[in-house]
């Protein structure tokens, strides 16, 4: 008795008539939770066959029309369907479904998020979601699992929320964490809705096919195929980071990390690693190491990343941050700051070189018109055309030159080709006294002694 007290009020806010009720009632949704089984499209449907059933008589005074409080306004039908909303989203959630709990301030919140779910399916539909890329090394872990959570949380579940509802680290829903105030209605039914029940169902087959297709062929595939069968998404998920998040893999990246820092070295702009690139590794390592459960003290990023900075021009600059107590508290503050000194420095030399080649290409011009003037004027003086060479010519520029003109061309490289020829003959055949080194003039021997005569 006192339930059905309870329901009468609760249609009284909606904005029924007594009558217009038990017509409901008489339809079997006397129940808070047979009122959940309604979706919008049975509303609609069981509104229409009532009005059909008792339409008003006009030719009777209104106050005398049995069927003039029969009726179902725009507005209590509207109520009635985001009450059926909300009884299906308490159960997912496993939250209380009491009549007493719809209130109006409650109405017109479930209504907001009817509205705001509707949108953002909109915004969806027609959307081409990217896959991550297959896991084919578990050394890609870290990207591969940030990329996967991003896509799942992007895919409609059975459960009207993201399907990463399935992967979440803690299964259990606690009242606190129903009642906690999300950012968004997304985060809450994300953290709240239920492993359990028809919707998870088929979430979890689901997750399961889209997380096959990455991990079929690489490492993670032995660990992943004991649930293939059952299409168990989340169990199989929860190996994988079993297996890349235990102790030892955990260590394992840490060491990494520690690693990137201590042998990134910056020695002056180079063309594939420059100081952005040199803030990059350090900014992954201590992303890396915070995602690990180790974050890195700022003052000791700094260190690390003043140590490694070994281009002398930057000596000044680095003094600067060293007496500097606000940038060596703070690794962005110094980053910003040397980045803005490099990118400076940058400009300026891009700055001289541009200056010192533009007085260089006037120069360089001249030259090459004197040099293209004479070519021309010699051509014109030997009677010949400028597009009538013994070169090579492309099949379009061939195509473009008269029958003369061609035949012109076969008769210069005639020329050329005898032109080479004697050339080649005259080599062969200089004299050999032209290669051999002079002779010495002969040497004149001074005229025979006299022979000595004894006595």
């Amino acid at each position: 008795m006192a339930a059905a007290v309870v329901l009468n009020a609760v249609f009284d806010r909606l904005g029924f008539h007594a009558d217009a009720r038990e017509l409901i009632f008489d339809e079997g949704y006397n129940t808070f939770r047979s009122i959940g089984e309604l979706e919008d499209s049975d509303i609609d449907h069981m509104v229409s066959k009532l009005s059909k059933l008792y339409p008003p008589n006009p030719t009777v005074a209104a106050n005398q029309d049995p069927n003039r409080n029969r009726r179902f306004p725009t507005r209590a039908v509207s109520n009635l369907k985001a009450m059926a909303f909300w009884i299906r989203e308490q159960q997912r959630i496993g939250g209380n479904v009491q009549p007493q709990d719809f209130t109006d301030a409650v109405i017109d919140t479930v209504k907001t998020r009817i509205r705001e779910d509707t949108l953002l399916v909109k915004s969806l539909q027609g959307q081409d979601i990217p896959k991550p890329q297959p896991l084919k090394s578990w050394d890609d872990w870290p990207k591969y699992k940030n990329l996967f959570l991003t896509y799942v949380r992007q895919i409609r579940s059975v459960a009207l929320c993201p399907l990463s509802y399935v992967v979440r680290p803690d299964p259990v829903v606690t009242n606190l964490e129903r009642n906690f105030i999300y950012p968004s209605n997304e985060e809450r039914l994300i953290r709240c809705t239920l492993h359990q029940g028809s919707w998870f169902r088929q979430d979890n087959a689901r997750l399961w096919n889209e997380l096959k297709t990455t991990v079929i062929d690489g490492p993670a595939w032995a660990f992943t195929q004991q649930y293939d069968r059952e299409g168990r998404g989340r169990q199989a998920w929860m190996a994988l980071v079993q297996q890349a998040e235990g102790d030892a893999s955990m260590n394992l990246r840490k060491q990494r990390a520690y690693a990137a820092v201590a042998n990134a070295r910056y020695v002056g702009e180079r063309p594939r690693f420059g100081f952005s690139d040199y803030i990059s590794v350090h900014q992954r390592a201590y992303n890396e190491l915070l995602e690990l459960g180790e974050p890195v003290s700022e003052s000791k990023k700094v260190t690390d990343f003043m140590a490694g900075i070994q281009d002398s021009k930057m000596e000044t600059s680095k003094a600067i941050v060293i007496g500097s107590p606000a940038m060596h508290g703070d690794f962005d503050a110094t980053q910003t700051f040397l980045q803005h000194f490099v990118e400076t420095s940058n400009a300026q030399k891009r700055s001289t070189r541009n200056v010192s080649a533009a007085d260089t290409v006037p120069k360089k011009k001249e030259n090459n018109r004197r040099q293209n003037s004479g070519k021309k004027k010699d051509k014109k003086q030997s009677g010949g055309s400028e597009k009538i060479h013994s070169g090579n010519y492309t099949q379009a520029d061939w195509r473009a030159l008269t029958p003369d003109e061609q035949e012109q061309v076969r008769e210069l490289r005639k020329q050329d080709k005898a032109n080479k020829k004697r050339k080649v003959s005259a080599v062969m055949t200089r004299p050999l006294a032209d290669e051999l080194p002079p002779v010495a003039p002969a040497v004149s021997l001074p005229p025979a002694l006299p022979p000595i005569v004894r006595a």
